[in-house]
């Protein structure tokens, strides 16, 4: 996602980019979901994050994660 962003003519979008690939590693998406929002008519629907967000009660760990677009 980063070599990606290098790549993105739109600063905008190359900032969600970078945002989101930080996002996967620290498991932290809020910057990365204002960063979305911040879109001006985005040429790519693009989600890579936690689908479903509730716990696991025996491991504690999200329940699954989603990419597409």
């Amino acid at each position: 996602m980063r070599d990606a962003a290098n790549l993105s003519p739109d600063v905008t979008f190359a900032g969600f980019l970078r945002s989101r690939a930080e996002a996967l590693l620290n498991d932290d998406y809020y910057a990365s979901d204002i960063a979305w929002l911040d879109l001006q008519n985005p040429k790519i629907d693009l989600i890579l994050a936690p689908y479903e967000s509730y716990l696991d009660d025996v491991l504690g760990v999200k329940t699954s994660y989603e990419a597409g677009f």
